[in-house]
């Protein structure tokens, strides 16, 4: 009796472990099929980047191409700012595609590299304040990297008659709301004619985009300046 009932304990646990093998078997074998799957993913999204990249750097070749061709003055400033807007997004691009895994992101790094790529391209000189503890979604952080770039070549292009001054952009976290501000002592313009601007219907249309956005321009044509003040709801964390 004690003999059958140890051929039976014997038989449940050999049964138990050829269960459990098969089961880690099919766990390795589910694992090796998900590792593949992420590295084709993976290898995926590197070839998608390195196309996207290639087809920006063509478009910029491109657009300065035709800058170079052109003797009009006016379209000639229309294929710079092309060119401008796009390589900060390529930059912002290359930032994000590195920032990929993480839902937030801390908008100060961004920020400060199209400030340093811009200010390779003008001798007036560019001032940053902008809090390192401000970290937004995806979303948001591009939008105000766009409205950035718009805003300093805008600022870059018309604020002052000799390169010589200087622009300001601050950026703050304050209690309900962030803070966001591009100021010249420029020469100013009229906002009510020119308001219909690309520039600044496009940075008009990206603050939209904000939660609980507003957006003020200030400027005229003496010499006063012209200050973009953006307020959004702030992310309670």
């Amino acid at each position: 009796m004690n003999g059958m009932i140890d051929n039976i304990t014997l038989g449940i646990l050999l049964l138990w472990i050829a269960t459990t093998i098969s089961f880690l078997y099919l766990l390795k074998k589910r694992k090796e099929e998900y590792n593949n799957t992420i590295a084709k993913i993976n290898k995926g999204k590197k070839r998608l980047h390195h196309r996207t990249k290639n087809s920006m750097q063509v478009m910029i070749s491109l657009l300065d191409m035709q800058a170079f061709k052109t003797d009009n003055p006016h379209y000639q400033k229309v294929f710079s700012a092309h060119v401008d807007r796009l390589k900060s997004m390529s930059i912002l691009y290359d930032y994000l595609y590195m920032q990929l895994e993480h839902e937030n992101i801390n908008t100060k790094p961004i920020l400060q590299e199209i400030i340093e790529s811009l200010q390779k391209s003008t001798s007036n000189t560019i001032k940053s304040d902008i809090d390192d503890t401000i970290v937004l979604n995806m979303q948001k952080v591009t939008t105000i990297a766009l409205i950035l770039n718009e805003s300093l070549a805008n600022a870059i292009k018309y604020a002052y008659k000799e390169e010589d001054g200087k622009i300001e952009v601050n950026f703050k976290e304050l209690e309900q709301h962030y803070s966001f501000s591009i100021i010249d002592k420029g020469i100013g313009f009229d906002t009510q004619n020119s308001s219909k601007t690309l520039g600044l219907k496009l940075i008009a249309s990206l603050v939209q985009s904000l939660p609980n956005s507003t957006l003020e321009i200030l400027s005229n044509k003496e010499n006063s300046g012209t200050q973009i003040l953006i307020t959004f709801e702030r992310e309670h964390k």
